[in-house]
């Protein structure tokens, strides 16, 4: 036991350490969701870039910290709150850049260790370690992490999520659907993962035919948002609709209003769904996973793999019912009649699906662990060297740019989120220089 203990510790050390490695290299001028832009702020006196948005987000911490209204009013994430209230401590100490690094790591350790935890615990043994390697490695983490924003949240909240989604799975009785939607709810304060994972909660339910729990769940949900956006209303006068906000309503406007539609508007985004399916399947995380679950999926179609009595299925409720939803959502985006403003459709957000790669792990996982080893023995070396290059190549976009060669990450990284005309990221790295935070100009 002592054995093993050691061994799984080890194995969660060396996890940690490689995703911390691959945060840190990815701060500083490296920071993709600034370095990415053509014209990112620049963060004196060491050269670093910022997103556009970086008021936005530091108003924030500025709310809390009792700064003059006029300082924090404008911000369009005030609602999106647990992150401050988790970094608020660091940012206090540290300051606002080097505290929200901390937390982004701590976050990502954190919730990374969890979910390895409850996926041994579900697959009943020990996943392959280049499950963990791949998750270690995935880019996703790296987007986000190099700047103190609430969207280093978005993989940790996700994982956290998907660990909830698993009790969901067998839990009974409202009241642990109570405690399930209420734990879930706290963990949409910090990004709006409700489309994804609520209402994958509440399919999940309604699949098991728990009526009561299913309403309770739903309720619980909603519960911690209501009251964060009633206690920012009465103490901060901080409305929930704001110009980030305002695009959902518009979606929904537009389905209300649809006898009114410009066909020929609509036919114009109609003709690009196609292209919007394939892009935003495989760059929503970052191409290289997706191929590789398309793989899976082929593999386990043609196949028709048979196993021992009582294996666990790899295709499970809970990654099927967070897929549906997904789909959903893309459909009920994608599909919209044309409206006005921000666009929640097309090919230049992928990243709005990032979430799902969730349930890619988990497929992966079950399948590495139970169904490789019963495939032929070509097929089945071959499967595992895939798994290889893809980790190979998770690693590169996250390292490679350090080491002077950001092409292949520039290219993936503008296709999760094209908020520019074209990459950019290789010639900010060329005119501020390779230098993560710790290396000032």
């Amino acid at each position: 036991m002592k054995l093993h203990s050691s061994r799984l510790v080890l194995t969660l050390g060396g996890a940690a350490l490689l995703l911390t490695l691959g945060i840190w290299v990815n701060t500083g001028t490296l920071a993709p969701y600034g370095a990415t832009l053509k014209s990112p702020l620049i963060w004196a006196p060491c050269n670093y870039p910022l997103n556009i948005d970086n008021p936005h987000f530091k108003a924030t911490f500025l709310m809390l910290d009792g700064a003059p209204r006029s300082q924090w009013e404008s911000s369009v994430v005030l609602r999106r709150i647990l992150y401050p209230l988790l970094a608020y401590p660091f940012m206090k100490l540290l300051g606002f850049g080097a505290g929200g690094l901390v937390t982004n790591v701590l976050l990502a350790v954190g919730s990374l260790a969890l979910f390895w935890l409850a996926l041994r615990r579900r697959l009943g043994g020990e996943p392959p370690l280049a499950i963990l390697a791949l998750l270690a490695t995935y880019p996703g983490w790296m987007y986000w992490a190099g700047l103190p924003y609430s969207y280093a949240t978005i993989v940790p909240l996700s994982l956290l999520c998907m660990v909830l989604l698993w009790r969901v799975e067998t839990l009974n009785g409202w009241r642990h659907a109570l405690l399930a939607g209420l734990a879930m709810g706290v963990l949409f304060t910090g990004y709006d993962l409700l489309p994804f994972f609520g209402v994958a909660g509440v399919l999940l339910l309604l699949w098991r035919r728990l009526w009561v729990p299913c309403a309770v769940f739903a309720l619980a949900t909603v519960i911690p948002s209501a009251l964060t956006s009633a206690v920012l209303w009465q103490v901060y006068r901080v409305p929930f609709r704001n110009g980030n906000t305002e695009a959902y309503y518009k979606v929904i406007r537009s389905y209300l209003h649809v006898s009114t539609v410009d066909l020929g508007a609509w036919w114009y985004w109609l003709r690009a769904f196609p292209w919007a399916v394939r892009d935003n399947y495989f760059f929503s995380n970052f191409l290289f996973l997706p191929v590789l679950v398309l793989l899976v999926l082929a593999i386990l179609g043609a196949q028709r793999l048979r196993s021992d009595e009582g294996m666990i299925p790899v295709l499970r409720p809970p990654e099927i019912c967070l897929a549906i939803t997904a789909v959903l959502l893309f459909l009920f985006l994608n599909l919209a009649p044309p409206y006005d403003g921000w666009q929640l459709r097309g090919s230049w957000v992928p990243r709005l699906y990032q979430p799902i790669f969730v349930a890619m792990v988990s497929l992966l996982a079950g399948f590495f662990q139970t169904r490789a080893s019963l495939l032929p023995g070509l097929l089945r070396k071959g499967t595992w060297a895939a798994l290889g290059l893809v980790v190979a190549l998770q690693a590169w976009v996250v390292f490679a740019p350090v080491l002077g060669a950001p092409g292949l990450s520039g290219e993936i990284y503008l296709r999760f989120y094209h908020h520019a005309s074209r990459p950019f990221y290789a010639e900010n790295l060329k005119k501020l220089g390779t230098r993560p935070v710790g290396f000032c100009n």
